[in-house]
C-alpha cells in the first residue's frame, strides 16, 4: 500500500474504502489498482498491485492522464469528471505506453462515494485493470472476420463495407472511383496439375504481387476461391486507372516461380467506373462481373471497362 497524497487525507480515504464492503470485494477480485480523488481532482489514496502508469507518484488528475495516449486522454477526463460530479458510474477503455514502450490496454471505472449530485463536494474511486489480452483477441477476432486467412488480404465483407464508404466520399467530393475484378485464367488447372499445396502458395504469391502495384489508399481484397476485386478511389481520369490494369496485367504476365517449378498465368479483368457505369454499390459490383466475363468468353488474358453493349 502505498500514500499518494497527505496523511491525513490518506486515512479518511482509507476509511471510506473499509466502510465499502462491496467496493473492496470488487478491488481485490476485478481491479488490479484503486485509487480515490478528492472533489478537486488530487489524488488522496492508492492502492494497486502494479503501477500502470510510468509515473507511480501522480498527484494530481491531469498528470495520471498525461501518461494515456492522447486519443483517449478526453474520454478517461470525461469518465473522472462524471464520477466526480456523483453521476452513474462510468467505464472507460484507454491505452498508456509503460517505460519499456509496450502498449497497454486499460479498463477504468470510476464510481462516486458522497452524496450524489446535490452534494457539494465528492469523492471519486477510480479502479484499473489490464485488459491487453482481451483486446488482442477481440482484434484478432475482427481481423479473421474481415480478411482472408491464405492471402490476409480484405474479403468480400470488408470490400463491401470500404466499397459504400467510398461511393459516398466520392458523391460528396464529385469524384472518380474505380471497381476492378480479376478473375485467375485456368486456376483450376492450377490445381488439378500441381496439387492444392501448391495452389495456396500461387494465390499467395498472386496477391503479394499485385498488391505492389496499387497504392495504399486502394483496397485490394480476395472476394472467394481465384476472384479479386479492387477498389480504386479518388481517381483523377481514366487514363489513371489504365495505367493499374496495364502494370497489373504485365506483372502477372512474368511467370512464377513456386517451389521448384515456373508457372504461367494471366487473369481476365474488367472495370466500372463511378458514376459513368452505376452509382451505387450493386450496380457497379454487377457490371464490373459483366465486363470481366466478357474478357473470359473473348480469350481470356485481357482488360475490359464495361459500356453499355455489355449490359
Amino acid at each position: 500500500m502505498s500514500l499518494l497524497g497527505p496523511t491525513e487525507n490518506a486515512r479518511k480515504a482509507e476509511q471510506l474504502l473499509l466502510q465499502q464492503e462491496t467496493l473492496l470485494a470488487l478491488v481485490d477480485h476485478m481491479f488490479e489498482s484503486v485509487y480515490v480523488l478528492d472533489a478537486e481532482g488530487r489524488w488522496m489514496y492508492g492502492r494497486s498491485c502494479r503501477t500502470e502508469l510510468a509515473s507511480g507518484t501522480v498527484r494530481e488528475m491531469e498528470e495520471y492522464i498525461s501518461g494515456i495516449e492522447p486519443e483517449h486522454q478526453s474520454h478517461v477526463r470525461q469518465a473522472l469528471d462524471l464520477a466526480l460530479k456523483g453521476k452513474v458510474p462510468s467505464t472507460v477503455e484507454y491505452r498508456s505506453v509503460r517505460d519499456d514502450g509496450d502498449v497497454v490496454w486499460y479498463e477504468g471505472r470510476g464510481f462516486c462515494i458522497g452524496g450524489g449530485e446535490q452534494a457539494k463536494e465528492n469523492t471519486c474511486i477510480w479502479a484499473v485493470k489490464e485488459i491487453t489480452e482481451r483486446k488482442l483477441l477481440e482484434e484478432e477476432l475482427v481481423r479473421m472476420a474481415f480478411h482472408d486467412p491464405l492471402t490476409e488480404l480484405p474479403n468480400r465483407r470488408l470490400f463491401q463495407v470500404q466499397l459504400n464508404q467510398s461511393l459516398a466520399y466520392a458523391k460528396r467530393n464529385r469524384q472518380l472511383l474505380a471497381v476492378l475484378s480479376l478473375d485467375i485464367d485456368d486456376f483450376k488447372m492450377i490445381n488439378d496439375s500441381f496439387g492444392h499445396e501448391i495452389g495456396d502458395e500461387f494465390l499467395r504469391a498472386f496477391a503479394n504481387r499485385v498488391k505492389r502495384c496499387v497504392r495504399e489508399v486502394d483496397m485490394f481484397a480476395r472476394i472467394g476461391g481465384d476472384e479479386f476485386s479492387i477498389l480504386l478511389p479518388k481517381i483523377e481520369s481514366v487514363d489513371s486507372i489504365q495505367l493499374v490494369t496495364h502494370r497489373i496485367l504485365s506483372a502477372i504476365r512474368k511467370g512464377w516461380d513456386i517451389g521448384s517449378r515456373t508457372l504461367q498465368s494471366t487473369v481476365s479483368m474488367g472495370v466500372a467506373v463511378f458514376p459513368a457505369d452505376g452509382s451505387d454499390a450493386d450496380t457497379l459490383l454487377r457490371n464490373v462481373d459483366l465486363a470481366m466475363y466478357q474478357v473470359k468468353a473473348g480469350g481470356r488474358d485481357g482488360c475490359l471497362f464495361y459500356n453499355s453493349q455489355i449490359g
